[in-house]
């Protein structure tokens, strides 16, 4: 399926998840309400997609399983940027963090990124479910193949600034992800978020000219 880590995924029946231990009591219901996983930063194991179920706050996360053919419905973070689903989101009013999208599109569109928005704001845009609030930050992904040039680096935190919310941003590429903020102030050393837990890699002199 080329499914890739923010992917948010909607399940046929909330009975195919595959829990590797007993589930809390809190997830069937969730899944009843919004029956949608987001796919996690792990490897895939026997076939099956490793995914995490959100519950009603941020103390309700579980990590499981689900097989491909309890996919219906599979929707990236750069479906909801491109189709701007915010314009017609039903609490864009009432949610910041919506609304600052539209000033977010404005300012990346001249640099051709893949991006998109993921978290609570993304799961609210692609399922329909309120699952932001009025102080949600705005957590974005940027997908490149290598790590950002020190001009879109800067650009990107501009965005970041300028914006009338909270923004985080992660630069997702094939080797891992890392947060724009500890890349942009130049360290020698990163955290690099893998698919097999977090490790410090350094960059390369001249690593953001």
């Amino acid at each position: 399926m080329g499914l890739l880590t923010h992917d948010l995924l909607r399940l046929r029946d909330p009975i195919d998840l595959v829990c590797p231990v007993s589930p809390p009591a809190w997830l069937r219901e969730a899944l009843r309400r919004a029956p949608w996983v987001v796919v996690r930063r792990a490897p895939f194991e026997n076939g099956l997609i490793p995914v995490g179920v959100r519950g009603k706050d941020r103390s309700e996360r579980f990590a499981a399983f689900a097989d491909p053919e309890s996919v219906v419905q599979r929707t990236r973070p750069e479906d909801l940027a491109s189709c701007q689903t915010w314009r017609l989101a039903s609490r864009r009013e009432e949610i910041p963090a919506l609304r600052a999208l539209s000033q977010i599109k404005v300012a990346l569109q001249t640099l051709g990124l893949n991006w998109g928005p993921v978290g609570s704001v993304g799961f609210e845009l692609a399922t329909g479910f309120p699952a932001a609030n009025s102080a949600s930050d705005v957590d974005l992904i940027v997908r490149m193949n290598d790590l950002p040039v020190s001009r879109v680096a800067d650009k990107l935190v501009a965005v970041m600034r300028d914006a009338e919310v909270r923004v985080d941003v992660l630069v997702e590429t094939p080797a891992g992800a890392v947060a724009l903020v500890e890349y942009a102030r130049g360290d020698s050393s990163l955290l690099l978020r893998t698919v097999n837990g977090p490790r410090l890699v350094r960059l390369p002199s001249g690593a953001r000219e």
